[in-house]
């Protein structure tokens, strides 16, 4: 990842299911800080952990990265599944809903940060609590006001 970094040719990055873990993605979050040439970052379909997509989240505030597909994450889906089956997870539930909170919380960060972003792709739990269509609210809200700069600076 550390090459990642300095790339200044790479536009695209697909990794989707691509066994990407939690121990990559935070280097990909530190390389995603430096790089100001990608655009597309796609990352469905792997087993990354809320903390480090929170972490891609706060390194792509500060790019250039017009896109961002985080959906899928088969160990988030896992937790869903336990949600759903009404089973606590280790650790806590109420922890888990306040990492997924935080979660939330850094994509309108990002959004708001990286007025290029147009387009997130999340993870959301099957079953969404009160606070969660707060944020996805918050979420869509930022993307729409994203594409509306755009739209803007196009007419002038």
């Amino acid at each position: 990842m550390g090459a990642l970094a300095r790339n200044t040719h790479l536009k695209y990055l697909l990794l989707g299911s691509s066994g990407l873990r939690s121990a990559q993605a935070g280097e990909l979050a530190q390389a995603l800080k430096v790089n100001k040439s990608l655009r597309k970052v796609h990352l469905q379909g792997n087993f990354v952990e809320l903390p480090d997509l929170k972490a891609i989240f706060e390194a792509v505030a500060h790019s250039q990265v017009e896109e961002l597909m985080l959906s899928d994450q088969r160990s988030l889906s896992s937790c869903s599944d336990m949600e759903q089956a009404g089973e606590e997870a280790e650790g806590g539930h109420e922890d888990s809903v306040e990492v997924q909170l935080e979660y939330f919380k850094s994509a309108v960060k990002a959004l708001e940060g990286n007025p290029a972003l147009l387009k997130v792709e999340l993870h959301w739990p099957r079953r969404l609590i009160k606070q969660h269509y707060y944020w996805r609210d918050k979420v869509l809200r930022a993307m729409l006001d994203n594409k509306e700069l755009l739209r803007i600076s196009k007419r002038k």
